[in-house]
């Protein structure tokens, strides 16, 4: 994988849900790109010094701070970054989180898949995943080497940087499942073999 694209809601979904993953991305050379979908937050101001510490590149989609909306002129648009991006893997948000924002992006990602032959992966994204239903964990990553890293890019969010104990508990529990010390879990929802 050497071009990857994350469809997020706002600034610090990446890092909470997956930032171990696209830090281990990065160092192994792959170029990473954030779409985030709703970036007229207040803490957009942390943004690019969390992505620095990662190594990713974020794009803003949308400066407001309203909702954004599944409609022909956004999957337009989105498409057109996409097509740009052309990423060989997508992660995005699990249809079962129950933030509006998350749920829009997967919908979108759902949409914009049809003319991607692209892998998709649904991140598993906390706090939300503590009500997940039947999220199915069926892929992996073993961030150990990469944990010091995401939790400082949390760090910079002064919204959420009291959270790097919880995700850190929640990361080492993932770990647990493959016998290693921390871990980022994923719902493999399209998979395209070449």
């Amino acid at each position: 994988m050497k071009n990857i694209l994350v469809v997020s809601a706002h600034p610090d979904d990446l890092e909470l849900s997956c930032g171990g993953t696209i830090a281990k991305f990065v160092a192994e050379g792959a170029r990473v790109t954030n779409l985030i979908m709703v970036g007229g937050v207040p803490h957009v101001k942390y943004l690019d010094s969390a992505a620095a510490k990662i190594g990713y590149e974020p794009v803003i989609y949308s400066l407001t701070d309203d909702r954004f909306q599944v409609n022909k002129d956004t999957i337009r648009s989105v498409d057109m970054i996409v097509s740009e991006i052309s990423p060989d893997l997508i992660i995005t948000h699990s249809d079962e989180d129950w933030h509006q924002d998350h749920r829009a992006c997967n919908e979108m990602v759902s949409i914009i898949r049809r003319n991607q032959p692209v892998d998709v992966w649904l991140m598993s994204s906390y706090p939300y995943d503590l009500k997940y239903k039947s999220f199915n964990a069926n892929l992996y990553v073993d961030i150990s080497e990469y944990t010091e890293t995401k939790y400082a890019a949390i760090s910079e969010y002064l919204n959420v940087g009291h959270w790097v104990e919880p995700v850190a508990s929640h990361d080492n529990w993932r770990g647990s499942f493959i016998d290693t010390v921390a871990a980022e879990v994923f719902s493999i929802d399209h998979m395209v073999i070449k």
